[in-house]
């Protein structure tokens, strides 16, 4: 009996929040196609989980993260779109951004995001108006569900 070899992919997330009540989105532009995401991707060899998501930050948002608690890792079988022999797993922190933003802002969904392969923007956008359906991704999708019940169930303040 042969044992096939599993394959993952993992990769990591930001819920970058401010004292507004409000997440920052990511509207990017790769593999010929339109993504709205949470900021982050996707872990290397001989990387850390925290490490990835500060490199990620640091080629995104050209800024460190306070990186704060664990919100949630995928918990359902995820095939990677771009490698279906892989299987994804996701994870998410919640954070917040370390210096004044000078990474481009948007309005709206790609208002400043050109339709170049690895271009990028990114917005701000109030935790009661986040829709599963705006999100590219399952697992951004399930995560979106469980951040505005988590959300709804906050005695406290939002913010960090």
């Amino acid at each position: 009996m042969s044992v096939e070899s599993v394959k993952y992919t993992l990769r990591v997330y930001a819920i970058i929040r401010n004292s507004r009540k409000e997440v920052l989105i990511a509207d990017e532009y790769h593999f010929d196609m339109p993504m709205i995401k949470f900021p982050g991707g996707g872990m290397q060899l001989h990387e850390g989980v925290l490490e990835a998501l500060q490199r990620e930050a640091w080629e995104e948002l050209q800024q460190p993260l306070q990186i704060g608690d664990l919100f949630y890792v995928t918990d359902f079988y995820l095939p990677n779109k771009f490698r279906p022999e892989f299987q994804l797993i996701n994870i998410y922190y919640f954070a917040t951004l370390t210096q004044e933003i000078t990474f481009p802002l948007a309005n709206s969904k790609f208002e400043k995001t050109p339709f170049i392969n690895g271009s990028f923007a990114f917005r701000w956008v109030p935790v009661e108006a986040l829709a599963q359906e705006d999100f590219t991704f399952d697992s951004d999708k399930a995560m979106v569900q469980k951040l505005i019940a988590w959300n709804k169930n906050q005695s406290t303040s939002f913010s960090s």
